[in-house]
């Protein structure tokens, strides 16, 4: 419990302070950053040796990853324009629910078939295995990733410029922006930072327990337990692409986020 709640205070000082970065330094160096960051601290979540130890890499892995989800929807808001967002961060979302999909039947075979090997136990592998990926990701972001469409060399010069313009012409609209002390003073913010902190509270509910709550029905087997943990995952994939997608289309979007979060509250 502990340890779960230090990695939160991590991501609750370094959220705004790494989106303030991305603005300053761009996407690429920002994203590659945490990613590398990220993934080198899970692996050396492998080698703690007490629990102080165990505190500090859970604090630096909030620290270093909290500014991954918030700068991705920042850096979408550079080449979508706001009548689609809704489907294309349902899209991006999926990323989380697919790693749930991958990420527990992983965990399960590599805690059922790693114990001993190379001197390790299976817990350590499962940080060095699922950390490497991360770093290896975090080299090819700064490696491909282009900052804005003006730079994707995978466009022409024709989609370039028409991309550019859209987006261009939303962020000139009126009361598109505002500095950081008006923002602080507006209600809305607090209202949504508020339905946000619920939201993220079943999450990490789920993430953190669902496995506890698995065995303490009976099965014992590392594997059916990372199978079984996986099928929240499949159907939030497949909620969150609809939900996007309808609200997209529909160009509504209280209903859909208030939906979601009631049917998520009646499952919890």
């Amino acid at each position: 419990g502990l340890g779960a709640g230090i990695f939160f205070i991590g991501y609750f000082f370094f959220e705004v302070p790494s989106n303030l970065l991305l603005e300053k330094i761009g996407a690429r160096r920002t994203l590659a950053r945490i990613t590398i960051m990220w993934g080198l601290t899970s692996i050396a979540m492998a080698y703690v040796e007490s629990a102080w130890s165990f505190y500090v890499l859970r604090f630096l892995l909030g620290a270093f990853e909290a500014g991954f989800f918030p700068g991705v929807v920042l850096y979408l808001t550079y080449w979508f324009p706001a009548a689609q967002r809704a489907k294309i961060n349902g899209m991006f979302m999926t990323s989380f629910a697919i790693a749930g999909v991958v990420g527990g039947p992983l965990a399960g075979f590599i805690m059922s078939r790693m114990v001993g090997v190379g001197s390790l136990a299976n817990w350590q592998w499962l940080f060095i295995l699922e950390g490497i990926p991360s770093v290896i990701a975090g080299f090819l972001v700064l490696r491909y990733l282009p900052e804005k469409p003006a730079n994707a060399k995978w466009l022409t010069a024709a989609q370039r410029k028409m991309v550019s313009a859209t987006i261009a012409r939303e962020d000139s609209a009126p009361g598109k922006h505002s500095d950081l002390r008006t923002l602080l003073r507006y209600p809305k913010l607090w209202l949504c930072a508020l339905v946000y902190f619920c939201l993220v509270s079943g999450n990490a509910t789920i993430a953190f327990w669902t496995p506890s709550v698995i065995k303490s029905l009976g099965v014992n087997d590392t594997m059916n337990i990372g199978l079984l943990s996986s099928i929240p995952f499949i159907l939030g994939t497949v909620a969150m692409l609809w939900n996007g997608f309808h609200s997209d289309k529909s160009a509504e979007r209280r209903i859909h986020c208030a939906m979601a979060a009631i049917l998520a509250g009646l499952g919890l």
